[in-house]
């Protein structure tokens, strides 16, 4: 490599360094504390690497503490945790602060193989202005910036590293070098390294397959060979590289193909796409050859190979939940999360697009459309090719969840240099003038810049966990007795905490206590999804709450304020807002005892997060009488007082009730005071019998 192009490398590196960095310090680094940004996710990889740290060179893929008491393996695959956790173990440095400082380091170092890839594919000038937009852009920055510790910044990378391996290759066939296996391995290596990144990289994969299954059918054909052999050597290369860990799981007793894992699938399928170029040599010979007639009986080969794979068990059933992810009908839990949602599904998703990539990204349809146009009346350039198809398939991704914003910020980033390169033979005047429409579509973007607690669509585009959140979370592990080690992710912990799936890689990372579910949703086998959903939409009483919470060996629980337009269950509610207090829409608890609130976060004038106690509950016994018998406590939990009152309704027979929270009680019959009766946190604790005598 010249020395201008290692400067300019260089260069480029640490500006999107630097834009990934210096605007997030002060959120991330605060005063004794580390604040990872971005969504819970964010929070199981800083566990999974600290994890590593502790026990490295072990993969940390299954962790006791989740789907509790069964324990679950993490849908990640291990690559993107592995490296930093090793780093941290071998060089001694606190694992959060390696972890923080990883996808922001991943993030810049995309800046480069995309600078050389535009360079290759539009020209020098049309490359520095893909550096510049890249280096400012949302959708780039976001899922790279410091603390933002999630695997997509990694998928990214090796998106633009496939691209850019693929047209490197494809220049040098068409200046007429001959390809050793050296370009297919690093081709491969990129691809099977994507896997082990993220299973679902085999939608990236779909790219190189395509662009070179098409490319086998341009003249001129002496080349072809040569194309289909580089497709071969390097899905070969990449499922060789995945499948170790794909017999790992499958060892392991995990599905055989799954789509929400690296399973014995993606291997498959790499295979299959790695047939893809061959055969299509295959096909276009024989149209050349014999016409239409000799095409289609040819055809009749690989439709039936792919008929037999299908009926091989397992697979169909895991293309379809694929299919279902992508498309967002595999559960109704991808329904509720924002980003799995349709670009134009809302002004919410259109909001967050615009926030992250402006409008550039409705431009990538039409500019794909006039450039294929245009590619196919042209000189038809192989790494041109690659650009075009890479396109149209980061743009119907985008359309069909807007989480692939991220991965369409590439193109996005390359849209005003290539028009001023497509352009420039018109003129300066309109190349610039071009350019100049294309940057100022990004406008929408620009709001990035302004603090991220800043306008709506900048929080919009930078979903973060509030600082209120992760105090309660912390005090959570200060109020809550220790489980076992949180770093054992192979022992079981003592009891579990039964809280809602989207605090429960907080609970696991930042309070260190088990969950039942988590943000893997639907993904993680053992059932704690559908309980949680029984527990936060459908218990109607006590009796329920505690039958789920048994089951599970959970000895706290968390229940959340409504919001409006969510969906929360009877039970839950009047366990919130009441704190377990009898109330006219229906009894309260008396063995879940209220221990911690969120003091600085309130929903609706409650509380945003209640953690309560599971407790026998001390039975008071009255005998049966005509008027309804009521016990209040005033209770102080740490934040504030508030009254606990239990109603035991007229009854024929003896009646009871359970009290959650010792203290001092007023007990009437009817209007009259009959006097007072003291519960011990004894007999809270164990459940002890107290009697009242009525007069």
């Amino acid at each position: 490599m010249r020395r201008r192009d290692v400067l300019l490398a260089g260069g480029v590196f640490l500006l999107a360094l630097l834009a990934r960095t210096l605007p997030f310090r002060a959120a991330v680094f605060r005063p004794g504390a580390i604040y990872p940004g971005g969504d819970g996710d964010v929070l199981y990889h800083l566990r999974r690497i600290e994890a590593l740290a502790h026990g490295w060179p072990a993969l940390a893929d299954f962790d006791a503490w989740m789907a509790h008491p069964h324990g679950a393996y993490s849908i990640w695959s291990p690559l993107f945790d592995y490296v930093p956790g090793g780093f941290a173990r071998l060089t001694g440095a606190p694992a959060d602060l390696v972890g923080v400082w990883w996808p922001a380091l991943l993030g810049a170092a995309t800046a480069v193989p995309l600078f050389f890839f535009a360079r290759r594919v539009l020209g020098d000038s049309a490359a520095l202005v893909t550096a510049a937009v890249f280096t400012l852009l949302p959708g780039a920055v976001l899922i790279g910036a410091l603390g933002r510790v999630d695997h997509h910044v990694a998928e990214v990378l090796f998106q633009v590293l496939i691209a850019a391996s693929l047209a490197r290759c494809l220049a040098q066939l068409e200046r007429g070098d001959a390809l050793d296996a050296r370009p297919a391995l690093l081709l491969g290596l990129c691809m099977g390294a994507a896997l082990l990144t993220w299973a679902g990289a085999l939608l990236f994969l779909v790219v190189p397959a395509a662009v070179l299954s098409l490319a086998v059918m341009l003249p001129p054909e002496g080349r072809a060979a040569q194309l289909a052999r580089l497709g071969a050597r390097a899905f070969v290369a990449c499922a060789l590289l995945a499948a170790p860990y794909a017999l790992l799981n499958l060892a392991r007793g995990r599905e055989p193909f799954a789509s929400h894992f690296l399973s014995l699938l993606q291997p498959s399928l790499c295979l299959v796409l790695a047939a893809a170029p061959p055969l299509c040599l295959w096909l276009a010979r024989g149209l050349r050859e014999g016409g239409t007639g000799r095409l289609l009986r040819r055809l009749l080969a690989p439709l039936g190979l792919a008929g037999a794979l299908l009926l091989v068990p397992g697979i169909g059933p895991g293309l379809r939940a694929g299919l279902a992810f992508v498309t967002r009908e595999q559960s109704p839990w991808l329904s509720e999360i924002a980003e799995f949602q349709p670009l134009l599904s809302g002004d919410a998703s259109l909001t967050m697009a615009t926030a992250s990539a402006g409008y550039t990204l409705l431009l990538l349809p039409p500019v794909a459309l006039v450039s294929a146009v245009a590619w196919w009346r042209g000189e038809r350039s192989l790494p041109q090719l690659v650009l075009l198809v890479w396109a149209v398939h980061a743009t119907a991704l985008s359309f069909f969840q807007i989480r692939f914003v991220a991965y369409a910020a590439p193109l996005v980033a390359m849209v005003p240099g290539g028009l001023l390169t497509a352009l420039a033979a018109r003129g300066r005047s309109v190349a610039l003038s071009a350019t100049a429409v294309a940057l100022l579509s990004l406008g929408p973007a620009l709001s990035f810049w302004a603090p991220l607690a800043g306008p709506a669509p900048a929080r919009v585009a930078y979903p973060q966990i509030r600082a209120e959140v992760y105090r309660f979370l912390r005090a959570v592990g200060q109020v809550t007795p220790a489980p076992g080690d949180p770093a054992e992710l192979t022992r079981r912990g003592d009891y579990c905490i039964f809280a809602p799936w989207d605090l429960g890689h907080g609970l696991l990372a930042i309070a260190g206590r088990p969950v039942v579910a988590n943000e893997y949703g639907t993904h993680l086998r053992g059932g704690g999804y559908d309980d949680s959903l029984r527990f936060y939409r459908e218990a109607q009483d006590e009796a329920a709450a505690l039958a789920l919470l048994d089951r599970r060996g959970c000895r706290y629980l968390v229940t959340q304020a409504f919001v409006e337009g969510a969906q929360l269950g009877p039970f839950a509610r009047r366990l919130h807002e009441g704190d377990g207090s009898d109330g006219d829409a229906g009894a309260g608890a008396g063995s879940l005892r209220l221990v911690l609130e969120s003091a600085d976060l309130r929903v609706g004038g409650h509380p945003g997060y209640k953690l309560f106690e599971r407790v026998a509950g001390a039975p008071v016994q009255v005998p049966a009488a005509v008027e309804p018998v009521t016990l209040r406590a005033t209770i102080r939990s740490p934040t504030r007082t508030f009254e606990y009152r239990r109603v035991l309704a007229p009854a024929s027979a003896r009646r009871e009730a359970r009290l959650a929270h010792p203290g001092e009680y007023r007990v009437t019959v009817g209007a009259r005071h009959l006097g007072t009766l003291r519960i011990t946190a004894r007999a809270v604790q164990r459940g002890e019998a107290i009697e009242i005598p009525l007069p």
